[in-house]
C-alpha cells in the first residue's frame, strides 16, 4: 500500500472531523490554548458553559483569554500558576470557579496537559463540572458540623473551637468567656406536650436567643435543653450584660402549644477562658457547674464561676 495515500487530504480531513465529532460529544469541557492561555479549540460544551460560540473564542487574531473566565483572583491565580506546570511538562489537575459573563456559574475540575508541536507549544484542558458534587460536599460539612434540629453548631464542633480559644488564651493572654445555657422547664413541655412540642420550643428558642450575641460569637446546642456561648475577645463585665440579656430574652419568652402556654426561663453559668485555665474541658466543666449553682439557687439567674 503506498503510504502517501495515509495521509492524503481526504483522509486528513476525515481523521479531523472524526476528532471533533468526538470532542464536540464529550461529556466534559475540552479546549486548547497557546503560552498566552488564548483559546485555539473550545468544544461546544464548553463554548456553551461560557456562554459564547467557539468562533467568538478562537477568532483569528482576537482569540479570546480563558483568564477572563474565571470568578475570582484565587481561581485566575490557580490557573495561572497550574499552566505554568502544564507548560513545564509537569500535568496538573485542580479545582476552581467559572463565572463567565454570559454564562453560568459554576465550579469545574481542570486537567491539564502540554501538547508539543512544531508551530509552538499548546496546553489542552479537560474541564469537568463538579457543581453539584461541591454543593454535595458542602451541606455533608455543614450537617458535621451543626444540629439539625436548631441549625447552630453542634457540640463537637463547639469544643473543637473553644479548643482554640483556650489555645489564644495560652498563647497571646487572650480573655474569652463561655456561657452554659441551661432551660429550666424544659422537662414539663416534653412531659406533657410530646418530644414534638419540645423540639419547636428549641427551635424557636435558638432563633430568639442567638440575635442577643454578637455577630463574632459561637452559639451552639450542646445537647438536649442544654446550649453554649463562646464570647472571644470578651472582658467580664461585657459577658455578664451579655448573659442577662440572654436570661432576660428567654424569661420574656412564652411558649405555645395545643392552646397552653408555658413560661420558659434558663440557669447560665459562666466561666472565663485565659491564661490561668486548666483545660477547655475544665472551663466546660466549670461553667457547668456554675449553671448548676444556679439552679439551686432558684433557677432564672446568671452564676459566675468562683462568684458569689
Amino acid at each position: 500500500m503506498n503510504s502517501s495515500k495515509l495521509h492524503s487530504p481526504s483522509e486528513q480531513d476525515f481523521h479531523l472531523s472524526l476528532l471533533r465529532a468526538y470532542i464536540d460529544s464529550a461529556n466534559d469541557g475540552i479546549f486548547v490554548v497557546c503560552d498566552e492561555m488564548k483559546f485555539h479549540v473550545a468544544n461546544r460544551l464548553l463554548a456553551r458553559w461560557l456562554g459564547e460560540t467557539e468562533k467568538s473564542l478562537t477568532a483569528h487574531k482576537q482569540r479570546l483569554s480563558i483568564i477572563r473566565f474565571f470568578g475570582n483572583e484565587e481561581s485566575r491565580n490557580l490557573f495561572k500558576e497550574k499552566f505554568q506546570d502544564a507548560l513545564e511538562g509537569k500535568p496538573a489537575r485542580f479545582e476552581c470557579h467559572l463565572e463567565p459573563r454570559h454564562g453560568e456559574p459554576r465550579w469545574v475540575e481542570i486537567s491539564l496537559n502540554k501538547v508539543d508541536l512544531e508551530a509552538g507549544d499548546l496546553v489542552i484542558g479537560v474541564v469537568r463540572d463538579i457543581t453539584e458534587r461541591r454543593a454535595m460536599l458542602a451541606e455533608a460539612h455543614h450537617h458535621a458540623r451543626h444540629d439539625d434540629l436548631t441549625g447552630l453548631i453542634n457540640r463537637r464542633e463547639f469544643e473543637r473551637r473553644l479548643k482554640d480559644l483556650f489555645q489564644s488564651a495560652k498563647a497571646e493572654n487572650a480573655r474569652h468567656v463561655l456561657l452554659y445555657v441551661d432551660l429550666d422547664q424544659f422537662k414539663i413541655v416534653n412531659d406533657s406536650c410530646g418530644h414534638m412540642a419540645g423540639d419547636e420550643m428549641l427551635r424557636q428558642i435558638a432563633t430568639r436567643t442567638q440575635k442577643e450575641v454578637r455577630k463574632n460569637d459561637i452559639f451552639a446546642r450542646l445537647g438536649g435543653d442544654e446550649f453554649g456561648v463562646l464570647l472571644e475577645n470578651c472582658q467580664m463585665d461585657q459577658a455578664l450584660e451579655i448573659a442577662e440579656k440572654l436570661r432576660d430574652s428567654i424569661a420574656g419568652f412564652r411558649f405555645r402549644w395545643d392552646e397552653r402556654t408555658f413560661d420558659i426561663s434558663a440557669s447560665i453559668g459562666i466561666c472565663a477562658i485565659t491564661q490561668a485555665s486548666e483545660s477547655p474541658l475544665a472551663v466546660l466543666g466549670n461553667a457547668d457547674a456554675a449553671c448548676y449553682i444556679a439552679k439551686n439557687k432558684g433557677r432564672n439567674r446568671v452564676q459566675l464561676f468562683g462568684g458569689k
